[in-house]
């Protein structure tokens, strides 16, 4: 018998959860394009506005996958744990960056918008000697198209304050 590469659990779930958010981000009127060298994003986001009229900026999504997500105790809140080199770059990235959990059991998206998570409670910084951090994820911030909407509102929110009047790139 030849050996072959074998397609594993983890591939499918994680296949699956890319298109479960592009689907939304389609059905919003978006498009998403996949990272083929993934070095902390899987989705970057492009925007267009009711004209079909591609928009500025960009939105970033890291995508986690799991068979089933475990709820913790404390009233839905989902837990995970991220490596402290991914938090230094979404962390301080201008752009949007959303982490989305993917249940592959119920077929479900939770998202939380990284910067703002830490931003909203200093307490959340992990501390300087850490090698990891843990993110909670409510289970009412579900993948939807009100999430997109959402994430395109955060994404015009972080331009608007941007001084346009005079961006010079040389």
């Amino acid at each position: 018998m030849l050996m072959r590469k074998r397609r594993t659990r983890q591939h499918v779930i994680a296949y699956q959860s890319s298109i479960h958010v592009e689907n939304f981000i389609a059905s919003a009127g978006h498009t998403a394009e996949r990272i083929f060298y993934d070095y902390g994003y899987d989705l970057i986001v492009f925007t267009f506005d009711d004209m079909g009229c591609v928009e500025n900026g960009q939105i970033y999504i890291q995508l986690k996958a799991c068979d089933s997500l475990p709820e913790s105790p404390l009233c839905g809140l989902y837990s995970f744990r991220i490596n402290i080199k991914d938090y230094s770059l979404w962390r301080y990235d201008p752009v949007p960056v959303f982490l989305v959990l993917f249940d592959a059991k119920r077929h479900r998206g939770y998202y939380q918008y990284f910067q703002a998570y830490f931003e909203a409670d200093k307490r959340r910084e992990p501390r300087k000697t850490a090698k990891s951090t843990t993110i909670k994820i409510p289970n009412k911030n579900r993948v939807n198209l009100r999430a997109i909407s959402y994430m395109r509102e955060a994404k015009q929110r972080v331009l608007s304050q941007l001084d346009r009047t005079i961006i010079h790139h040389g």
